[in-house]
Order: C-alpha cells, then structure tokens, then sequence
C-alpha cells in the first residue's frame, strides 16, 4: 500500500513537542520525510529518533522562524537536499528544456 506523504517532504515548526511533534510523527507515519524545527536541538534530537525508531526519515533543524532570513534558511536547506542527488541528470545537455525546444523546431 503506498502511503499518503510518500516521496513528499515535510517542515513541521515546533516539532520538538506539543501539536508540533504530534504533527511531525503523523507525517512520518504517511511516508513523509520530516525535517523536524525545533530552537531546541535536545527535543528537535529527540523527536528525530523517535521518528527513525518507528521506521520513518527525519531530520533535525535549529532555525528560529521569527526571523525570515532563518525561515527561509530551512526551505532552502530542503530544496538543495532534494535537488542535489537529481542536479547531474538535470544537467545533461539531453535532458535541457532549452534544447529539446531547439530539437522540436523545423
């Protein structure tokens, strides 16, 4: 059975306890990858290994939110981890959008 968040990715805010942790190990448990927020390492690290204990991914992130430099730190941050593994396939010359438009031109 395919889960509901599989192949997705997931920030939960405040994940190192209350809603924010309930939040964070519901989407683990729908096949999310969870990128735990939390300005405490010490529960953020204990709601990670909670998570992998129980079969699900999830990572730790220490950014304060209030500041919308920091908030966008995190989306950043998942951003360059989802792309990396992809970005030498999305650079090959054959996979370009910008030559497959010139390859369909007559």
């Amino acid at each position: 059975m395919v889960k509901l968040c599989a192949s997705r990715t997931a920030i939960v805010t405040g994940a190192g306890g209350g809603l924010g942790k309930c939040y964070a190990k519901a989407l683990a448990e729908a096949g999310a990858n969870v990128v735990v927020n939390d300005i405490n390492p010490e529960t953020a690290g204990a709601t990670v290994r909670e998570i992998i204990e129980h079969g699900g991914s999830a990572s730790p992130d220490h950014s304060d939110i209030t500041d919308h430099v920091e908030a966008g730190k995190i989306f950043m941050g998942v951003v360059l981890r989802l792309i990396t593994p992809i970005l030498p396939t999305m650079l090959k010359p054959e996979r370009s959008l910008v030559m497959r438009w010139r390859s369909t031109e007559t």
